[in-house]
């Protein structure tokens, strides 16, 4: 049986999937809890475990500077970026400059890249989908937002490629 191809809406407030049934009916693939969306939030608890979109959004009253909003609103945007600098003002999280003058984002003492907390949307959306669906999805067409520039859509579709091949 060939893996499904999902769709996947990777947008910097709410994550989505869908796929298209054998009759060509479009159907969103439900979240862990049901909802059709994942709310693009990231956070590391103050247990070093990785939780996204409704169980971080959930714990993110509890836990400001180990939770993340808006990281895709950075991918692929230099340091000094006007967006990068409100949103080192404006967060509870520490937003720091990487070696290569890009943005990394501070969790409880680690530090992640915007588009390693990108995978991490994409693995959970990949893993609900392939439970979901009853087979292991390894194919997906990623959208990104229609604000994106050039660069953050390569640094989106490079983190696609290697969630799938490296």
């Amino acid at each position: 049986m060939t893996s499904p191809i999902i769709g996947i809406d990777l947008g910097t407030t709410n994550c989505c999937a869908a796929w298209v049934t054998p009759q060509g009916e479009v159907r969103l693939i439900p979240s862990r809890g049901g909802e059709n969306t994942m709310p693009s939030i990231f956070a590391l608890t103050d247990k070093h475990i990785e939780i996204v979109g409704h169980e971080a959004k959930r714990q993110s009253q509890l836990n400001p500077s180990g939770t993340v909003k808006g990281a895709k609103r950075i991918i692929g945007l230099p340091f000094d970026h006007a967006v990068v600098r409100r949103m080192r003002e404006y967060a509870d999280f520490k937003v720091l400059e990487a070696d290569l003058g890009q943005p990394e984002i501070e969790l409880h003492g680690k530090r992640y890249t915007c588009e390693t907390i990108s995978s991490r949307f994409l693995r959970s959306i990949v893993d609900v989908a392939s439970k979901h669906l009853g087979q292991e999805v390894t194919r997906a067409v990623v959208t990104v937002p229609a604000s994106c520039n050039a660069r953050q859509r390569q640094a989106v579709h490079a983190r696609s490629d290697s969630m799938w091949f490296g």
